[in-house]
């Protein structure tokens, strides 16, 4: 059995914004889920921006001084980005491309309370890195500043080619693929990097 890594990076043409969101999705999890920002501070009293896959809500928490504290806050959904955006079937043994949409919401969130020091953690998903927003002394709000760079990589097992047969245990009834694992994995392991690039042009985009 070898593992495939299959990468999908796709470009979003936007003003001023230098976002990377990167996703990780697996066999027994495909999904994608996750607030992604490129901002780390906007001053108080200034709103937070956010891209989260459609239908998933931008949670976070907010720490003060490394306490945990509840503030209101109010969660606008600006507009919904719609990304070309491939994926690997994770059960299927040829590791199959499924073209397909990703739709992204873009949040503008307001804490009324935050003050200067306080730290917005977001739920992290699938994000290979946290989004945490500080918060900074007041002053004019910036332009929104949202990501632009949306990747995902799937994990996938490929079933192994044997003149032979089958191996024992390919009756899993998972796509016919085996489930078995040890050095047997590690020596089988290979990489490949699948890579589609796509502009999406936007109103806003310059």
């Amino acid at each position: 059995m070898r593992v495939v890594l299959g990468a999908v990076l796709v470009l979003v043409a936007a003003r001023d914004a230098r976002g990377e969101c990167v996703y990780h999705n697996g066999y027994y999890d495909p999904g994608v889920s996750g607030a992604c920002g490129v901002e780390t501070m906007v001053p108080q009293g200034c709103p937070l921006h956010v891209a989260t896959p459609t239908g998933t809500p931008a949670s976070f928490a907010v720490f003060r001084d490394a306490q945990e504290l509840t503030l209101e806050a109010t969660d606008t959904v600006v507009d919904a980005l719609g990304v070309p955006m491939d994926r690997i079937d994770p059960i299927d043994c040829e590791c199959t491309r499924v073209p397909g949409i990703t739709s992204f919401d873009r949040h503008a969130i307001t804490l009324t309370g935050a003050r200067a020091g306080d730290v917005v953690a977001f739920e992290q998903g699938h994000l290979d890195l946290p989004t945490q927003i500080s918060i900074g002394p007041a002053g004019p709000c910036p332009a929104a500043t949202w990501p632009t760079e949306f990747s995902i990589l799937t994990q996938c097992d490929r079933c192994p080619v044997d003149d032979a047969g089958p191996l024992p245990g390919d009756d899993d009834g998972v796509a016919g693929c085996t489930t078995g694992g040890g050095v047997g994995l590690l020596a089988g392991l290979a990489v490949v990097g699948l890579v589609v690039r796509r502009r999406v042009s936007r109103p806003d985009a310059a």
